[in-house]
């Protein structure tokens, strides 16, 4: 049965949440379903192509009109913490389910008690809750007393059509444009310029490292300092509309978080057959196993320096857990396989069965 379903994503901005819920919508409505967008609030550039619902989140005028569009629906999903108040608030007395995505690790999201208290408040709103991975599922239920049959587990995803390994040719066309030589060895880094993600602890590592060049994509409350402190030889990029041609042109991706749940930027690079060094942190391993598709590590200079020198000095190395890392990402995150579970999620709610 065809559903018309309407999701709702923090802002137009081109985070990793936001082009998720733009991807999954154009996946789910591949598969025959209606599927409209609108971001709360507008973030900074670059843009999604989505209704704004107002100039700031939270004014009344977009309440009504998020009130309006969900009473068109048959299902609601919202995407993380400010899509959360959003949809809670504008829903009230409205009997249009609502399925919320957890995107964040709430051990970090939800800290103080007033916060948690809050956020309980508006997760009973929920009809049903989205979680990451199991581990998430468990802390939900447990932190904010819902009913474990009322969350599914569906994880990130992303296109495995588009994310593709580099051919030689492209590669190659990759460095040329971004200024880097056929033989630099390349640290690619992406996300945003923000202190839970470290970006400082990355300038670090590579500053560490013989011969590394650092590729860094992201903007943030962080880029006046990451500028000023990054090593010779950094290409500083700012926000990119594509991550892409950053992983074509990458020998590693590294990941520095200090918290995070399910980050898109270590599938994206696993598809694109590019090996990872992530923090072992939240649920990062499940994604990267280490040894076999990247490397785990904690997330200190000394540990993330010794990492990617492992990795460049061995460039078989390299190849070998980029191409299982590709593997593995095809089999459980690609964006065709995660909508089929979304819609089985939406179907469920939509119709008002229990799961």
């Amino acid at each position: 049965m065809s559903l018309t379903i309407l999701q709702v994503i923090a802002s137009a901005e081109r985070r990793g949440a936001e082009t998720f819920g733009v991807a999954l919508g154009g996946a789910l409505g591949h598969l025959g379903h209606q599927v409209e967008t609108v971001a709360v609030e507008p973030g900074g550039a670059p843009v999604l192509d989505v209704e704004l619902l107002g100039a700031e989140r939270m004014r009344p005028d977009g309440l009504r009109r998020l009130r309006s569009k969900m009473r068109r629906a048959d299902v609601v999903i919202a995407h993380g913490s400010t899509a959360l108040p959003a949809t809670a608030i504008a829903g009230l007395g409205c009997s249009t389910p609502v399925i919320y995505r957890q995107i964040s690790d709430p051990t970090t999201w939800t800290a103080t008690r007033l916060r948690r208290a809050r956020v309980r408040i508006y997760l009973h709103e929920m009809d049903h809750v989205v979680a990451l991975t199991d581990r998430t599922k468990s802390i939900v239920a447990e932190r904010f007393g819902f009913r474990p049959a009322d969350i599914t587990v569906v994880p990130n995803g992303a296109d495995a059509d588009r994310f593709i390994p580099a051919s030689p040719a492209t590669r190659k066309a990759a460095r040329e444009h971004l200024d880097l030589g056929p033989d630099d060895f390349v640290v690619a880094w992406v996300g945003a310029l923000s202190a839970e993600k470290q970006p400082l602890l990355a300038l670090r590592a590579i500053a560490n490292l013989e011969g590394a060049r650092l590729l860094m994509a992201g903007s943030g409350p962080l880029s006046d300092v990451v500028a000023t402190e990054a090593p010779g030889g950094s290409i500083l990029l700012g926000s990119v509309a594509d991550p892409l041609e950053v992983y074509h042109a990458a020998d590693v991706v590294l990941l520095t978080s200090r918290t995070e749940s399910l980050p898109a930027v270590l599938i994206e690079a696993g598809l694109c057959g590019v090996p990872v060094v992530a923090s072992d942190v939240g649920d990062v391993s499940s994604i990267v196993q280490h040894e076999k598709t990247g490397l785990l590590v904690t997330p200190d200079v000394a540990a993330m320096t010794s990492a990617l020198e492992q990795l460049r000095d061995d460039p078989d190395r390299r190849l070998r857990l980029g191409e299982a890392a590709r593997k593995e990402m095809v089999g459980q995150f690609s964006l065709s396989v995660v909508a089929r579970r979304w819609e089985s999620v939406a179907s469920t709610v939509a119709a008002g069965q229990p799961r």
